[in-house]
């Protein structure tokens, strides 16, 4: 893997990903996985806004 993870017959998600565990977020994700509680996480909606944004701009354009 670039991130040099090395890919093997018992290779998992998270071991090819184990940048994941560097996250501030990960213990969340550990605590689950360990039996606890689903965690729950809020994004930043910038490109969905951005996408519909430009969508409606352009059909304006175009449709008026």
């Amino acid at each position: 893997m670039p991130n040099g993870d090395a890919i093997g017959q018992n290779s998992t998600f998270l071991s090819l990903r184990s940048y994941f565990k560097t996250d501030p977020d990960w213990p969340k994700v550990q605590s689950y996985l360990n039996g606890g509680p689903a965690p729950t996480f809020t994004y930043h909606r910038f490109w969905a806004q951005a996408e519909i944004a430009t969508a409606f701009s352009l059909h304006a354009e175009l449709f008026g």
